[in-house]
């Protein structure tokens, strides 16, 4: 039998690491496609923090997170009742597809002594890391996010282990039988018709011939079923843990002029697009750390500090830190030396540099671009009529590399673009947003749409 740890974060969690229950409502301006990218980058940063744990962490069903984050916000704010529905719908019904995380712990379970010091240890960490969450394990995926819905307590009970030996399935039937069929992960339609029918617990449920459920009510509520004890696999959509893309070097001795850190730079950053290339990856921001000195300071700090403000002075420690963040992801070595340039210059004077280290913290998928007929460079496609730069011709390529030599030198709340508002007067109709705050990937493929030749 399988062993299925259910991580469920009642409110989703965001990028930062903050969950649902603690997020301050009503302050938050950024766009819905910006809300729906943090989420979503929340849910994969806790799958990749969950793989501690287990190398096999993921979700059961690709999700349209846009969808389904609106049709979540409908259902916290009471408007997903309609007329047409016959029971009161339970706004958790549908949180597994976009608040809960997977574990397979079959074969790493005994790494850890057991299921239980497992889920016990899963929770402390949790808690450590102030993000309320509910933890229940099972033999099934089905079964796991029962558990986790309606037997877990977030005050007393927050881990549920349910047995995983066979012989004690008729035990789980039992405890799984009392609950209510929103925990069997079943579309509202189903869900209506069930309650139409007077079926209120999975007990009633699996008591009907499963020809009947088929006519009756559609193939989905027995795959449910068939999911829920284990009669049919289901399997997990993983989600790998992320590779580390750093570069690191200890120096000693004084520094030469701005040149020689330049080409430092260039030395340690080549292996680490290299390696990206490959992966057909790009960068999209790089972190910087110096350990220095200054005005002929002897400073020997330890290379492992951990900092988080741009310049740190702590016990006679100087860590310089920045950041370097592009709105394309590309791996051409010239570009990403000079915004390290534009970011260097505003640095005060450096006498001693002990240690360097240079990480690609966030990368993405590169642009295809196709290539010449003839030739082997990139073929050039103009900007479309519509678009706000058909005027001057820009290629997007050139305009993008604009904006992250502007937003190093002046910062990104500097570098904007108005959207539009809702607002009767003209004059106020709109507000200046910052480029690096919209969403790229929409901004990319609809503000720089290339132009389609059509075919005669």
């Amino acid at each position: 039998m399988k062993k299925i740890i259910c991580i469920w974060v009642p409110g989703g969690i965001d990028s930062t690491g903050k969950d649902g229950m603690s997020k301050e409502t009503g302050k938050d301006t950024r766009s819905a496609e910006r809300q729906v990218w943090k989420t979503q980058d929340g849910m994969f940063r806790l799958a990749r923090w969950a793989n501690r744990y287990s190398p096999l962490v993921g979700f059961p069903e690709s999700v349209n997170w846009k969808r389904e984050l609106a049709a979540q916000e409908k259902r916290t704010a009471g408007k997903h009742v309609g007329t047409q529905y016959a029971h009161q719908p339970d706004p958790r019904a549908a949180a597994w597809k976009t608040e809960a995380i997977w574990l397979d712990v079959t074969n790493v379970c005994r790494y850890f002594g057991s299921v239980e010091k497992l889920v016990e240890r899963i929770s402390e960490d949790l808690m450590r890391l102030d993000i309320a969450a509910r933890v229940a394990t099972a033999s099934t995926v089905g079964a796991s996010w029962a558990a986790c819905l309606y037997l877990s307590n977030p005050t007393t009970n927050r881990s549920v282990v349910l047995s995983m030996d066979q012989q004690d399935q008729a035990a789980v039937r039992e405890k799984l039988g009392p609950l209510p069929v929103n925990s069997l992960r079943l579309p509202a339609t189903a869900l209506d018709a069930l309650a139409r029918l007077g079926i209120a617990t999975i007990e009633q449920l699996i008591e009907i011939p499963q020809e009947a459920i088929v006519q009756r009510l559609g193939a989905v509520v027995t795959q449910r079923c068939q999911q829920l004890f284990g009669q049919t696999i289901e399997s997990l959509k993983m989600v790998h843990s992320q590779q580390r893309y750093v570069s690191e070097q200890v120096l000693l001795g004084p520094i030469d002029g701005g040149q020689m850190v330049v080409d430092l730079f260039r030395h340690m950053l080549e292996p680490i697009l290299e390696r990206l290339a490959k992966r057909d990856r790009g960068v999209l921001q790089l972190c910087c750390k110096f350990e220095v000195s200054r005005h002929g300071q002897q400073i020997y700090c330890d290379t492992t500090a951990n900092v988080a403000s741009a310049t740190v002075t702590a016990s006679g420690n100087h860590v310089e830190q920045f950041m370097i963040g592009l709105y394309r992801p590309t791996v051409q070595c010239p570009h990403l030396v000079s915004l390290f340039q534009l970011a260097w210059e505003k640095r005060e004077r450096i006498d001693e540099m002990y240690h360097i280290s240079i990480e690609a913290t966030q990368t993405a998928r590169l642009q295809q671009v196709q290539l010449g007929l003839f030739t082997q460079k990139e073929s050039e496609q103009p900007v479309t009529e519509k678009c706000e730069l058909a005027r001057d011709q820009i290629p997007p390529h050139v305009f993008a590399r604009l904006i992250d030599r502007l937003t190093s030198r002046l910062g990104k709340q500097r570098v904007s673009r108005p959207q539009l508002t809702a607002e009767s007067q003209p004059e106020f109709s709109f507000e200046m947003q910052a480029v690096v705050e919209l969403d790229m990937r929409r901004w990319c493929r609809h503000v720089l749409r290339p132009a389609r030749k059509m075919l005669d």
